[in-house]
């Protein structure tokens, strides 16, 4: 009895991955809550959040059974698995009470993502789970449009701004719902979300260059590379000199404020133009400085001291902001410099794996696409549980997949047009 009770227990296992759609389905709705008009009990604090860690630990189990068919874990990804780990120790002894425990659980989850990579480098992985959410998403998101705020739209089709890049390779029903689908974001979404338009927008131009790739020069790829990677040293460097800050370019180049409704829904404006990052920059730096953690971080467990927005943290008189909307200040404030290097680096060498070593060039837009997340982890890209962060990974995982990385132009069109077909289509 006990042995068949093990069997069954293993079989289950080896099955964990059926259910990986079903947590993206509750990360959709994390990516949204903040801005639904209800509130929806998951059953409670820890409850919920133990569902939420259910994804990062269905893909380690899903390793752990199909490991021999896999590919090895490149160094650079056991780096910051290591990083993790000694972060969430470090985070244990740096904690000051139960809320501080808390917060370095729900940070937790949301890095540990980062262990996609045992199930995303699998290409039919990555069509399957994409191909699953759209099964059931345009459906909810009908059912729950009406609950939304502005910012919810984008976040929730956070999916499809990666989708889009494949556009001319979908058949042509899947070339409507999609461009219905971003038809929705740019109308219904609040243009206070400038990152749902931006990651549309970029998204859009690299469906664009694959379509007209026979005339698109090819050393462009390269020298977009250079900039993406390069330009968030030259305008920190610039902007802690003070010669140029990027974030006042309203300023800097006399512009008019562009006045649009406010992602909250709440019948306020905001300035397009504003620069709401600044300081930001300046309180994270501050914080580091002032508090000896500039080489390692404070932690997961604990926030940077703001003077600026005040009244949020759960200590009376320490005044600390748990985090910001920049994922790199994030990273600077959690791990230091150590992991800011780290986290780079799985940014720019997949992106250079991708954009010089691939042999297909929507390969090669990917890689372009992850140099330019990279760019924009300096300007927003929340580290949080959603589908934006998800969908930020995925790509990473791509790049560095040798699956991908070998498919030539043909093959990879046919992957991308079956991902919304129920067959397989990866080169075993």
């Amino acid at each position: 009895m006990q042995k068949k009770l093990k069997e069954l227990v293993i079989g289950k296992m080896e099955k964990i991955d059926k259910f990986i759609p079903f947590w993206i389905l509750v990360m959709t709705w994390e990516s949204v809550a903040q801005w639904m008009n209800f509130e929806l009990f998951l059953g409670g604090w820890w409850i919920e959040h133990l569902l939420c860690f259910m994804l990062p630990v269905s893909f380690v189990i899903y390793y752990n059974y199909n490991s021999t068919n896999l590919q090895k874990t490149p160094f650079i990804f056991k780096t910051f698995f290591f990083l993790l780990f000694c972060n969430m120790v470090y985070g244990l002894f740096m904690s000051e009470g139960y809320q501080d425990t808390q917060t370095m659980f729900a940070k937790l989850i949301s890095w540990t993502l980062c262990t996609g990579w045992f199930y995303f480098q699998e290409p039919d992985n990555v069509a399957k789970v994409t191909r699953e959410w759209f099964k059931y998403a345009i459906l909810l998101f009908f059912i729950l449009v009406v609950f939304m705020q502005g910012e919810a739209v984008g976040r929730f089709f956070a999916p499809c701004a990666f989708v889009v890049i494949f556009f001319p390779y979908l058949d042509k029903k899947w070339k409507l719902r999609i461009a219905v689908v971003v038809a929705i974001v740019l109308l219904m979404g609040a243009l206070g979300a400038r990152s749902s338009i931006i990651r549309f927008g970029v998204g859009i131009l690299l469906a664009i260059a694959i379509s007209f790739q026979r005339v698109y020069p090819k050393v462009l790829t390269k020298i977009l590379f250079i900039i993406f990677v390069s330009l968030p040293v030259v305008l920190l460097y610039l902007g802690i000199t003070d010669q140029f800050n990027v974030f006042k370019f309203q300023e800097e180049f006399g512009l008019e404020e562009v006045e649009v409704n406010s992602s909250f829904d709440n019948g306020d404006t905001e300035d397009l133009t504003g620069d709401t990052r600044t300081f930001l920059f300046v309180e994270e730096i501050q914080s580091a400085i002032k508090n000896d953690y500039v080489v390692y971080g404070r932690s997961l467990s604990r926030g940077y001291d703001s003077i600026v927005i005040d009244d949020v943290d759960w200590k009376h008189g320490r005044n600390e902001r748990w985090s910001s909307e920049v994922r790199f200040l994030n990273v600077f404030n959690y791990m230091g410099l150590i992991g800011v290097a780290i986290v780079a680096l799985l940014y720019i060498i997949g992106a250079w794996k991708a954009v010089f070593k691939s042999k297909s060039f929507a390969m090669q837009m990917i890689g372009l696409y992850v140099a330019f997340r990279w760019l924009y982890g300096w300007i927003e890209d929340f580290d949080r549980f959603d589908l934006i962060n998800l969908y930020i990974w995925i790509p990473i995982f791509m790049c560095y997949s040798e699956k991908f990385l070998k498919k030539n132009d043909a093959e990879f069109k046919m992957w991308a047009k079956n991902i919304f077909k129920n067959e397989s289509v990866c080169k075993r």
